[in-house]
């Protein structure tokens, strides 16, 4: 169906829906006229997003049987599907890949003509990677490899990472950053990043790099989250070497916690960086959580 401007309106089911980003690309979606279902595991949050959504599916992706016949007239799957804390039950491979494979799979069987995946920058990345860099990279392989016309956007990292961590520590009065925090990144916001997966809709088989407008080394977010406090700026510093001693111990007494803290190591001893987009600034982002 086509809107009143000339776009074409189309069904679209949104995985993860009730997670950061899906939240924010379901507004998006239905603010332009598309008739959006909204999937997740979790039926409280995605009953929040009611007025937004033609039908809402409570569907646990990690069991395949429960999805069938879900996407039947789907035009267009956006899936924002992944683990966002390891735990005893449920590894990254469980859901990064494993589970968005299920999903792949059945929009296949459906006839779904598109499928958007929301990946991670760097996901690309050969030889010894994070188990949450490998579950991406392998599924980005399998959605390349499938029938459907796909779209894999690879962003930085998100707003509320950097103002949970950042914030979080700088109240402790120190933050203690690996290396010399020199690294850089450009964090996104999720309304700037819905928008620019909605304004992607028609793009075909491309792979595309997505970072918000500030590019900024970790200690200069440091520095934003202690100004923003008002408190004296402290900083301390760990070698590369020093956290994987500490991932070593965690292997030993907390290994589910393992996998977050290589991914953390991964992050923080290269830059994260990517092509500049959106209009929402990090500044602003701590300012309002710091109140």
């Amino acid at each position: 169906m086509e809107g009143n401007d000339g776009r074409v309106e189309m069904k679209i089911l949104v995985a993860g829906a009730a997670g950061y980003l899906g939240q924010s690309l379901i507004q998006v979606l239905a603010g332009r006229g598309h008739e959006v279902l909204g999937l997740d595991v979790r039926e409280g949050p995605l009953a929040k997003l009611a007025q937004h959504l033609k039908e809402s599916l409570v569907v646990d992706l990690t069991q395949p049987e429960a999805l069938r016949g879900r996407l039947d007239g789907v035009q267009v799957v956006i899936s924002t599907v992944g683990l966002e804390l390891p735990r005893k039950d449920l590894s990254y491979w469980d859901i990064d890949y494993t589970a968005n494979l299920h999903l792949l799979k059945e929009a296949e069987r459906a006839g779904v003509k598109k499928f958007l995946y929301v990946s991670v920058i760097r996901a690309d990345a050969e030889g010894d990677v994070p188990p949450l860099i490998h579950a991406k990279r392998e599924f980005e392989r399998e959605l390349r490899s499938s029938k459907l016309q796909w779209v894999i956007f690879r962003p930085t990292s998100y707003f509320k990472d950097i103002v949970n961590i950042f914030l979080n520590v700088a109240r402790t009065g120190t933050i203690r950053l690996v290396g010399t925090g020199a690294m850089k990144v450009n964090p996104l916001h999720p309304l700037d990043f819905s928008e620019f997966i909605v304004d992607h809709l028609d793009t075909v088989n491309e792979v595309l790099e997505v970072g918000g407008p500030d590019l900024m080394t970790y200690k200069q977010l440091g520095q934003l989250a202690f100004d923003v406090l008002q408190q004296p700026a402290r900083f301390s510093y760990m070698s590369p070497g020093e956290l994987r001693a500490i991932i070593m111990v965690k292997k030993l007494f907390k290994p589910v916690l393992v996998p977050l803290f290589q991914f953390t190591l991964w992050c923080t001893t290269r830059d994260m960086v990517a092509p500049q987009i959106g209009k929402r600034r990090i500044h602003e982002a701590l300012a309002q959580a710091a109140k």
